[in-house]
């Protein structure tokens, strides 16, 4: 199941920039863009992935969404 929260949008002339956060199972992800399947023919995902410097893509009731895994640190806490 797919989570997504908004922090916020900005509108380009021709390009919407998101800055969503995907949550799914226990993983995070940055979303960069949506597109729908129906309107890529073929199309080769790994050159789409690597144009939006993507490195996950996800699928989800025929839309495409191309994200960022946000990674997890490892961190000690300063008293």
């Amino acid at each position: 199941m797919l989570k997504v929260l908004p922090t916020g949008m900005r509108f380009d002339s021709s390009l919407v920039t998101m800055k969503e956060i995907i949550y799914t199972k226990d993983k995070a992800y940055q979303l960069v863009r949506v597109i729908r399947e129906d309107r890529l023919k073929n199309p080769d995902m790994e050159i789409l992935k690597e144009y939006f410097l993507c490195d996950t893509l996800l699928r989800k009731q025929g839309m495409l969404y191309f994200c960022r895994l946000i990674e997890e640190i490892e961190y000690d806490e300063i008293k």
